[in-house]
């Protein structure tokens, strides 16, 4: 078992480096990836290599809080989603027609 993890630890290893290497993405869209995930997971260290990363690829801070406004946006998105279907998974419509068996 013992060998497995660490088989699996070098392959994804191998895995993120090939990603970041990669040249089908420029700079600047990975770097707009990273920071987009960050703000999503809400990760402070990772906001914060993802902002110093963008201020080196050259982001304004429009762009930035461009970036912001979306993760902003979507995550209010799945809020009302849940607010009015009661359900966090979207096209579900799990929850619309329940009712509260507590009184009958």
């Amino acid at each position: 078992m013992l060998n497995f993890i660490s088989q699996l630890e070098k392959s994804f290893a191998e895995f993120i480096s090939e990603a970041y290497q990669n040249q089908t993405l420029c700079n600047k869209s990975k770097v707009i990836v990273l920071l987009t995930f960050a703000l999503s997971e809400e990760n402070p260290e990772l906001v914060k290599e993802g902002l110093i990363k963008a201020k080196q690829e050259g982001l304004t801070n429009e762009e930035i809080a461009q970036i912001e406004a979306i993760v902003i946006a979507l995550k209010g998105r799945k809020i009302v989603h849940l607010l009015t279907t009661g359900s966090t998974k979207p096209g579900s419509n799990e929850g619309t027609n329940k009712s509260s068996c507590c009184c009958q």
